[in-house]
């Protein structure tokens, strides 16, 4: 399979671009904010007896209908199943063998959604719409060419055009490579370019030599809106060979590559490879750990990343939780800024909606919904609604404005979110008090309220 050499660049401690300039220029969203987030459950027991892996919803707006997709496993087989209150088909078995991971995703278009399948000795990409049958493309045997399990991978969007992106797990150097290739109508992916960027090491020359990236995670993908560039958000970990000696740091950093399209040639090109300080941590070569949870949600003018450290093979606690740290990368001066933090032990997450971001957390049996704005907390539009008690809880994206609630880590619900109305058009007006951020917001507990299509096997 012949490679195409997209280019290879040196990245600076903050930002770097490829030769070529972006094909797509930032653009100034001037529709009217999202005033306020509001939110539903859809399906308060979204797949009963199985658990939900993966989820996505079919549309932005609010149907009655509410399809979308899920996967789900249960003691028997992993299984696709279409949701909604039209829904009628039966679960879809997927047999595929363990440690496969599933990525559901939505496309560029209403409807239109994507299912990658990606494990031991199996690759497929599948096509979901709305009559609700799958088109199922031809297994790969590879891609990119090489062992399988050496890569990570994950479906992404630029403008309406999808692509298949894949990078190294492990690379001896500093270099990190990456792969894509178009994904036709016929769900045939064709040859794929290779893009290339090395790192500046800021060690002694003589240490520098013994860097390797032991490890490189694929942690999120910007959801498609049709238009814009494609952002991939990565895990990084650096070590240093024990040939050093006793000089064998570990650090972590999160890091994103953006993709675009030459407006000459159409062809995918790298715009943008951006490191976050501010997303970095160093840690002893006692234990293990990983940047998890970590998303991306991309807007108009940036994108906001959200990322904490999870501690790994420990065999003595470090204290308290880390907190969750928020970053602003703005398109407009390629600068990324921190906006905040939040205790792990809140489950924070970003939520996305018609090109708006918020932040929500879960705290009391109450999740609080605030919206952000460049650099900034809406704090006077947070909006708190009631939950029905839960030792824990986390929040995934499913794209569209549809999330999956995991509840005390098996149980699960499907819940929406949409812009709601401004506080002079029939919002709550301030009643109770609750603790987040690094201030009390006051704001009324509203009762969540609850739309139950029952389509999920027990």
């Amino acid at each position: 399979m012949r490679r195409r050499v997209a280019g290879v660049g040196l990245l600076s401690a903050l930002t770097i671009g490829c030769a070529r300039p972006p094909a797509a220029e930032v653009r100034v969203d001037e529709a009217e904010l999202c005033e306020r987030f509001d939110a539903r459950i859809i399906d308060e027991a979204l797949t009963p007896g199985a658990l939900a892996r993966a989820l996505v919803g079919d549309r932005h707006d609010v149907d009655p209908l509410e399809l979308g997709w899920v996967v789900a496993s249960d003691d028997n087989e992993d299984f696709l199943l279409r949701l909604g209150a039209g829904a009628s088909s039966s679960p879809l078995p997927l047999t595929t063998p363990p440690g496969t991971e599933y990525e559901l995703v939505a496309g560029a278009f209403a409807g239109e959604s994507w299912l990658l399948l990606d494990g031991p000795g199996v690759l497929e990409l599948w096509r979901l719409d709305e009559t609700g049958t799958p088109q199922q493309g031809e297994p790969l045997a590879d891609f990119p060419s090489g062992p399988a399990d050496e890569f990570a991978r994950a479906l992404l969007f630029i403008g309406r055009q999808p692509y298949l992106f894949a990078t190294r797990r492990a690379s001896e150097g500093t270099v990190l490579e990456f792969w894509l290739a178009e994904i036709d109508e016929e769900l045939n992916v064709g040859e794929p370019w290779r893009f290339g960027f090395g790192s500046t090491c800021t060690l002694d020359p003589q240490v520098c030599e013994f860097f390797y990236l032991a490890r490189v995670r694929v942690l999120d993908v910007a959801e498609a809106d049709g238009r814009s560039p494609g952002h991939v958000l990565l895990g990084v970990r650096e070590d240093v060979s024990e040939d050093v000696g006793e000089f064998n740091p570990r650090s972590l950093y999160a890091a994103t590559v953006s993709f675009s399209l030459d407006d000459t040639t159409q062809e995918p090109i790298a715009v943008l490879r951006t490191n976050f300080p501010l997303l970095a941590w160093e840690f002893s070569a006692d234990y293990d750990a990983r940047i998890a949870p970590a998303s991306l949600a991309a807007d108009d003018t940036g994108f906001y990343i959200l990322a904490g450290l999870e501690v790994v093979d420990l065999d003595t606690p470090t204290g308290d939780p880390i907190d969750l740290q928020i970053v602003r990368y703005s398109a407009a001066n390629g600068l990324s800024v921190r906006f905040g933090a939040m205790p792990a032990e809140f489950s924070p997450h970003l939520l996305e909606r018609d090109s708006a971001t918020a932040l929500g957390w879960f705290d009391d049996d109450a999740w609080t919904i605030v919206p952000m704005r460049e650099t900034s907390f809406d704090l006077d539009r947070a909006s708190l609604f009631e939950l029905a008690p839960a030792e824990s809880r986390a929040i995934y994206s499913g794209g569209r404005g549809h999330y999956l609630m995991r509840i005390e880590g098996t149980e699960a619900a499907r819940v929406g979110v949409s812009c709601g109305a401004d506080e002079d058009d029939g919002a709550v007006e301030p009643r109770a008090g609750v603790e987040r951020l690094d201030a009390r917001l006051s704001r009324e507990r509203v009762e969540l309220p609850t739309i139950s299509h029952a389509s999920a096997p027990r």
